[in-house]
């Protein structure tokens, strides 16, 4: 599986944008959009979906670090897809902790 494409889907679904939007006259990707955006102030926030709630924001910044990883501008730094797999099932870990189950 293409981990840079992967990165891109997850930027759309935290982003809330498409991969690619016409950005007054010239076409700019989620990717540089993204990039550009999280060297501000507050940029990382300033990304996230406003349409998802604030109580989600943790998670969702986890999963754009995780996106920012995938799509690395260098090939070599980017994780594979065992790794990515594992962070995102930390990342459900934080929102639905494991059950334990009780001995009696």
């Amino acid at each position: 599986m293409d981990v840079y494409s992967f990165g891109v889907v997850l930027l759309e679904l935290i982003t809330g944008r498409p991969a690619e939007q016409p950005d007054s006259r010239e076409s700019v990707d989620v990717v540089k959009w993204v990039r550009r955006k999280i060297n501000m102030t507050n940029g990382p926030l300033q990304v996230l979906d406003p349409k998802v709630s604030n109580s989600s924001q943790k998670e969702m910044l986890g999963a754009l670090d995780l996106a920012l990883h995938c799509t690395s501008i260098m090939p070599e730094k980017r994780p594979g897809m065992a790794e990515v797999v594992r962070t995102l099932h930390c990342l459900q870990d934080v929102i639905e902790p494991p059950m334990i189950s009780s001995v009696e």
